[in-house]
């Protein structure tokens, strides 16, 4: 349960940018603890929980590769519980904006989302690689 609370934390600070409170987090270690009794640890989710600077790179490879990947369904679990949250959820919500700046900020979220699907397919080989040989 403690991994799953630490797991939270980075899962939160990548989706949203802030550390969740304990309730939340308990909260996420419990779902985890029903939806996945079954499911082992992937060898992504293994490397997405060692170095949290590869998760948005391997989120993003998941996305393309794997969508069905261990990752990926914590991650959204994670947003699910903090999207509900009213603590969080402005954070979610539609915010008013002159077209030039939402124009701007995609092009800059599509620049950004290439240059993680790049790195994270490299990253991604090469622990299904290393992974293999265990």
């Amino acid at each position: 349960m403690n991994d799953e609370l630490r797991e939270f934390r980075v899962f939160s600070h990548y989706l949203i940018g802030v550390r969740p409170s304990r309730t939340l987090a308990e909260r996420y270690a419990k779902a985890c603890s029903t939806l996945f009794q079954d499911e082992p640890s992937s060898a992504i989710l293994s490397a997405a929980r060692r170095m949290p600077a590869l998760l948005g790179p391997l989120d993003a490879a998941c996305g393309l590769l794997s969508p069905d990947n261990g990752l990926r369904k914590r991650l959204l679990l994670a947003a699910a519980i903090l999207e509900t949250t009213t603590t969080h959820a402005d954070f979610f919500l539609p915010r008013n904006q002159p077209r030039l700046l939402i124009a701007a900020a995609t092009m800059w979220h599509g620049v950004r989302a290439v240059l993680k699907v790049t790195a994270g397919i490299a990253c991604y080989s090469v622990i299904a690689v290393f992974s293999k040989g265990r």
